[in-house]
């Protein structure tokens, strides 16, 4: 008689709690989705400072600062096409952690 209660106890625990054990797998998925696309960034925009260094230290002539400015713009374009790429990421990122908050609030009501 007990062991059913018991069982019967558990059954409801575990249903109940089943929304929030896969929200609970939806933000580990999202943390390692983050610190992906942050790892990723990092690295692009760290070779990017670096990059910038040496061709200041190779500079030896006004033709060379010339030539750079020239690069300057194009490596403008580049940051900007990146950061709009990372801002998409972020929101698909967030919209897909949004969906599984909802699920599990419905699923719990």
């Amino acid at each position: 008689m007990y062991n059913d209660m018991f069982k019967g106890f558990s059954e409801q625990v575990q249903a109940g709690m089943k929304p929030w054990v896969e929200l609970n797998s939806a933000v580990v998925k999202q943390v390692e989705t983050l610190t992906a696309a942050q790892l990723d960034s990092a690295k692009f925009y760290s070779e990017i400072g670096l990059t910038q260094l040496k061709q200041l230290s190779e500079i030896q002539s006004p033709a060379d600062i010339s030539q750079l400015g020239a690069k300057q713009v194009e490596l403008a374009k580049e940051i900007q096409a990146r950061v709009q790429a990372d801002t998409q990421k972020l929101v698909e990122i967030n919209k897909d952690l949004k969906a599984a908050y909802e699920s599990a609030a419905k699923a719990a009501v």
